[in-house]
């Protein structure tokens, strides 16, 4: 970056009280410290009507940062100002679950107000952010997915320089990234399985010691809980180094996919590639979905179980966390290779 003249980081997010330290001390802190200038619409001091401030900030940043949290109506329709020009964008969530499906595709960070988690995330935003700017990373968006009026054919000759990474070394990433990936799920869903087993069977118990309380029954529902709650904290300890493991193969695999996308949205015409690609794509879109099926299945069995013991409660809960959280990270793997097979799809018969 020149000493002289920093890039500009736009921010889009809801104006509220809430959301005032996010962006004070995440948000701009993180792009601060990456060598970002950052401005968002209430530090724009002019005259204008705010929605022409707002286009030309958009239109004059270098890169945007667009937090969905609460659905804004707002901060969605900047965010389609700012897809319809090609502008590199990060978007950030503190629920997965809020954002659309489509969206989840493109490069989105969740993020929640605790310390520790402000720190791991505002590393992750200054790298992504730096990435787009200098072009290490690629980005796409919805415009420039369905429609070629604006894609330049500067990306491609990028993407293709000869001696640096083309196609196959891409679909290589991507195969060994997706691999991976579903070596994880492999062991979670054998390990998910033997959980779903011993908590139908701690279910059952349960229900037949409240059913027929007896002398001593209290002593055996704790003893029964404790036992089953070491289990879930062995089961937890997995899931949480699974989800990390997940999340950063995930985003790797992700840079080198939208590097595919990017050339075959300009020009490959190899059908043979397409072939392998999309089997690739529907297989693993195949395995993430009946995997996310089952993690979901156990989720709504632990949420039907009661509460009977705080131990076995707060192992039961940081269960359903960690479950829910795999269940995002590979509903954002699915709705990924929906994007790519789409655009393939589409190259494919044009």
């Amino acid at each position: 970056m020149e000493q002289n003249k920093k890039p500009i980081a736009f921010v889009i997010m809801p104006f509220a009280a809430e959301f005032e330290e996010i962006y004070n001390y995440f948000i701009a802190t993180s792009l601060n410290e990456a060598g970002f200038e950052v401005k968002r619409a209430d530090d724009i001091e002019s005259q204008n009507n705010i929605l022409k401030d707002i286009v030309n900030a958009i239109k004059n940043c270098d890169i945007i940062v667009a937090d969905l949290t609460s659905s804004n109506p707002n901060v969605y329709y900047e965010l389609g100002l700012a897809h319809s020009i090609n502008k590199p964008v990060i978007l950030l969530t503190q629920d997965l679950s809020e954002v659309p499906f489509d969206l989840k595709s493109y490069r989105i960070i969740e993020y929640n107000t605790h310390f520790l988690n402000i720190q791991k995330v505002s590393k992750q935003l200054s790298n992504i952010a730096l990435g787009l700017y200098d072009g290490s990373l690629k980005y796409g968006n919805p415009f420039t997915d369905f429609n070629e009026i604006n894609i330049k054919d500067e990306i491609k000759e990028e993407l293709l320089i000869e001696g640096e990474e083309g196609i196959i070394d891409y679909l290589a990433d991507v195969d060994e990234g997706y691999a991976k990936l579903a070596d994880i799920i492999n062991e979670i869903s054998s390990e998910m399985e033997k959980m779903t087993e011993d908590t139908e069977v701690f279910g059952s118990e349960i229900t037949n010691a409240t059913s027929n309380p007896s002398a001593g029954s209290a002593s055996y529902l704790r003893k029964l809980s404790k036992s089953h709650a070491k289990k879930l904290e062995d089961f937890n300890k997995l899931l949480f180094n699974s989800n990390m493991e997940y999340t950063n193969i995930a985003s790797t695999t992700k840079n080198s996919l939208e590097n595919i996308i990017q050339i075959l949205t300009i020009d490959t015409h190899d059908v043979d590639e397409y072939k392998k690609f999309l089997q690739t794509l529907n297989s693993v879109k195949v395995q993430a979905q009946s995997a996310q099926e089952s993690y979901i299945n156990l989720v709504n069995i632990m949420k039907s179980l009661p509460k009977i013991e705080r131990f076995y409660n707060r192992a039961k809960d940081n269960s359903i966390n960690e479950i829910s959280k795999l269940v995002e990270n590979i509903s954002l793997t699915i709705s990924s290779i929906d994007r790519a097979i789409s655009i393939a799809e589409k190259r494919n018969k044009s």
